[in-house]
């Protein structure tokens, strides 16, 4: 009986212990659940943020994507535009570079007295004189219609500082039908019109340079040899304003070279001239000051 005792209050002891632990247990649990239900509802709240931004991220990432299409697209068609004009560019400038010539050959090859256009203009000038025996007198009244009739133009092309190369040179038909040009085509023009009467070995076209105030240019215009090896000087784009000369600029008289120069330098405001060369159809001569020029006309 005292043996029964005992297992029953073991038993009893046993189920104590038990409910007590068991209690614990099952208070834990709870806290624990709670936790996790916590946990999972800030994860939920948290994955929902983050979806958020993903997704406005997304869209900016989506926009900005299309921009760069759009600007992608724009790029290449501006980078064609581009090497469309350069091609045109350089076409161009080759173009202008054949006309800036090197040699004198080059620089003769711009005569042009054969040219229909021009001998048609040059019997329109010098009407009955036309006759193939070219005196200075109508040297005159060329050099006065091309000033009369061509307007002066300074070269315009694109390239360095403006220009393609340090001169571009028109052939006189070119000029006769723009109606303009600078010094070098109206006295090309001059002289193939002249030319174009009677190809004379006395008419040269010179290259010279100017100086005034300590700046120096190039220039061209036409000498004569006549009268005893003297000089007479005609130029279509300056201005002869002495009466009865009105008109492209002329030496009055034919005069000795250094007296010819110096009178051409006076009267259109220069403070030096220098030949550097002449040339018509058969020769291109070079000088390295006004003496050697003197010397060799």
């Amino acid at each position: 009986m005292e043996k029964e005792k005992l297992i029953v209050v073991g038993l009893v002891i046993g189920l104590v212990i038990t409910g007590i632990f068991g209690g614990a247990s099952y208070v834990e649990y709870k806290e624990t659940k709670e936790k996790y239900d916590e946990l999972v509802k800030e994860h939920n709240e948290s994955s929902a943020n983050w979806q958020s931004k993903y997704t406005a991220l997304q869209n900016q990432y989506n926009t900005l994507q299309a921009q760069y299409n759009v600007l992608q697209a724009n790029y290449n068609t501006l980078q064609n535009k581009y090497n469309s004009l350069n091609s045109t560019y350089h076409n161009y400038k080759d173009m202008v570079e054949m006309r800036i010539p090197d040699t004198g050959a080059e620089k003769r090859g711009f005569l042009t007295p054969d040219d229909m256009a021009i001998k048609t203009k040059a019997a329109s000038i010098l009407g009955g004189a036309y006759d193939n025996d070219l005196s200075t007198h109508e040297v005159y009244e060329i050099n006065n219609w091309v000033y009369d009739n061509i307007d002066y133009n300074n070269d315009v092309y694109v390239g360095e500082k403006g220009h393609i190369g340090k001169e571009c040179w028109q052939y006189p038909s070119e000029t006769l039908s723009l109606g303009y040009g600078d010094c070098e085509d109206k006295a090309l023009l001059v002289a193939s019109l002249c030319l174009a009467q009677e190809k004379v070995n006395w008419l040269y076209c010179a290259e010279v340079e100017l100086t005034k105030d300590g700046r120096k240019s190039h220039h061209m215009c036409i000498f004569v040899n006549v009268e005893g090896d003297k000089l007479h000087i005609f130029d279509p784009s300056f201005q002869n304003k002495d009466f009865p000369y009105d008109g492209g600029w002329r030496n009055t008289e034919s005069r000795i070279e250094s007296s010819a120069l110096d009178e051409y330098r006076k009267e259109n405001g220069y403070d030096s001239v220098r030949v550097m060369a002449v040339f018509n159809l058969n020769i291109y001569k070079t000088f390295s000051s006004n003496e050697d020029f003197y010397n060799w006309f």
